[in-house]
């Protein structure tokens, strides 16, 4: 990642990283070249290695999701995986991840990831720099701390009480998962990015689109730890 930093200049994407407590899960690592890209097997949005989520939570977020592309373009996608290794941190994963896949319409970078990592007990949201302006750093914290984390701390409550050390449902990140990605919809739908029947390139993971992305770009970090 440092390599490609100096080759590339700068990052084309905003990482906003918040930490949350969760029980461990054995696990074994999966790069991120080997994350299924969900638009590829089924034009889905979401990704759920991790496997905690429903059939009906992962139904519900496509079509949040593509109701939210058809409107203006925007894309959106939701991963969930047990551990970010054998990258340095769950934010490298991420950042990777992202301009992999190329996510959000060529020259408009309206695209976003929510990564849920839960052996590295972190949540972390990349987003395009066309994004930035209408979903900026103060907001998605405001998301995560509101929406996501607060779902994510009763999972933790209720087995906790029940002296367990994870939760005994397996897709106990359905409702903070949802409202999460329900309340950056809400943030971008009235956003007008591109007429709707414009053709992009869509999840084009190039590297010299890549590179014509970081010409113009910035980058920003934020973490947040929870205590």
């Amino acid at each position: 990642m440092k390599a490609t930093k100096l080759i590339l200049g700068k990052l084309w994407c905003v990482a906003v990283v918040l930490v949350f407590v969760s029980g461990p899960l054995a696990a074994w690592a999966v790069p991120y070249q080997q994350v299924p890209n969900p638009r590829q097997l089924n034009q889905g949005w979401v990704s759920d290695t991790a496997e905690i989520l429903s059939p009906a939570a992962e139904s519900q977020l496509n079509q949040i999701i593509s109701g939210l592309e058809t409107k203006n373009g925007s894309e959106i996608a939701v991963v969930t995986v047990l551990d970010t290794l054998p990258s340095d941190s769950p934010k490298t994963f991420a950042a990777r991840l992202f301009n992999h896949w190329g996510i959000g319409k060529k020259g408009l970078e309206n695209g976003l990831l929510l990564l849920i990592s839960v052996n590295d007990h972190r949540v972390e949201i990349e987003t395009g720099q066309g994004i930035q302006t209408h979903l900026p750093d103060e907001t998605i914290q405001q998301i995560i701390d509101q929406q996501i984390l607060p779902a994510f701390r009763e999972i933790e409550d209720d087995f906790r009480q029940q002296g367990l050390v994870k939760s005994p449902n397996p897709h106990s990140y359905d409702q903070g998962t949802i409202s999460g990605t329900q309340a950056i919809v809400a943030k971008l739908e009235s956003v007008s990015f591109v007429p709707l029947d414009t053709n992009y390139w869509t999840w084009m993971p190039f590297v010299f689109v890549l590179v014509q992305r970081s010409v113009n770009s910035s980058s920003a970090i934020v973490e947040v730890g929870i205590p």
